[in-house]
């Protein structure tokens, strides 16, 4: 077996579950591992930024192929990074339904 082929085996024993980590590294020649950890790092820092919460969610599907043991498998990631609350602006609306900044109802003094 050849050092590539050792690092890109992800098999299992019978009975024995595959090994996650491993699989993910190599999904997408480990492309997908370096996006999960470039994301990471995005939703840490605006979540350090804002004070609010994030998300990154990791969607793995499979598709077997008939009659060739083979198996398809593409990853999909989902980023949510939390926003700044944006500063409102204070209008004032008329009865006609226009927005105004100047309260309409009040006179100017000049």
């Amino acid at each position: 077996m050849t050092n590539e082929q050792s690092t890109q085996d992800t098999t299992s024993t019978e009975g024995e579950a595959p090994d996650f980590a491993a699989t993910l590294l190599a999904i997408g020649s480990g492309r997908t591992h370096r996006d999960l950890s470039e994301q990471l790092r995005e939703v840490i820092k605006a979540c350090n930024a804002t004070f609010k919460a994030g998300k990154v969610q990791l969607t793995l599907n499979f598709k077997p192929q008939k009659g060739t043991g083979a198996m398809f498998v593409t990853a999909d990631v989902k980023v949510a990074k939390p926003k700044f609350d944006a500063d409102p602006s204070i209008f004032y609306a008329s009865e006609d339904g226009a927005l105004h900044r100047n309260n309409p109802n009040q006179q100017s003094l000049y």
